[in-house]
This record gives C-alpha cells, sequence and structure tokens, in this order.
C-alpha cells in the first residue's frame, strides 16, 4: 500500500515583508501548506495571491499568535518593524511578540 505524502504545515510570521514574500512563495512552491499572520488580510491576500492561508491578526496579540500556530509543524520568523508606522514598535514586536512566538510554537 503507498501511503500519502504529507506535506508540512509552516507558519511565516512576517510574511508580506521584502524576505516574507519570497518565503512564502518559495515554501508553497514546495509543496508546503504555508499560513502567514498578518494585520490586514486583504492586503496580505492581494500581495500574496491565493496560495497562503491568512490569519488577520497582530503579533503582539496572544490570542493571534495562538491562532496562527494552531496545528502548524514548522515556523518561520521574518518579522521586521522598521516599516515607518512600526519604528516606535520595534521592541514589542521583533523582541518580546517574537520570543512569545518562539514558547508558544514550542507548546
Amino acid at each position: 500500500m503507498m501511503s500519502a505524502i504529507r506535506h508540512p504545515r509552516v507558519l511565516v510570521a512576517g510574511g508580506t515583508g521584502h524576505y516574507g514574500q519570497h518565503i512564502v512563495r518559495s515554501l508553497a512552491q514546495r509543496g508546503a501548506a504555508v499560513r502567514v499572520l498578518s494585520r490586514r488580510a486583504a492586503s496580505a491576500r492581494d500581495l500574496l495571491g491565493a496560495a497562503p492561508e491568512i490569519v488577520e491578526g497582530d503579533i503582539t496579540s496572544a490570542a493571534a499568535r495562538r491562532a496562527a500556530l494552531h496545528s502548524m509543524d514548522a515556523l518561520v520568523i521574518a518579522i521586521s518593524a522598521m516599516a515607518p508606522g512600526l519604528v516606535r514598535q520595534t521592541q514589542a514586536i521583533e523582541e518580546d511578540a517574537v520570543l512569545a512566538l518562539l514558547e508558544e510554537a514550542k507548546e
């Protein structure tokens, strides 16, 4: 009996950023089931197309992180708070939220 190949389910945090977009497309081309956590789902869909699943939420929200991590096999972090509107939140995004995301992913 032949078993079906199961492709990994990968969450890309920061999937709409410069590097994140390339990561999302590359994973999708390789057959991974890709999920992206984005503050603006409609913008993410316009940017990334139909391939990834989009979970709307902010990385600084524990509920959004948990929803995005649910049932994932792997996590890729491509977060950057260097956009003009986010620079003042750099520590909350790039340090606090990313560290929390890593801890939650371990669980």
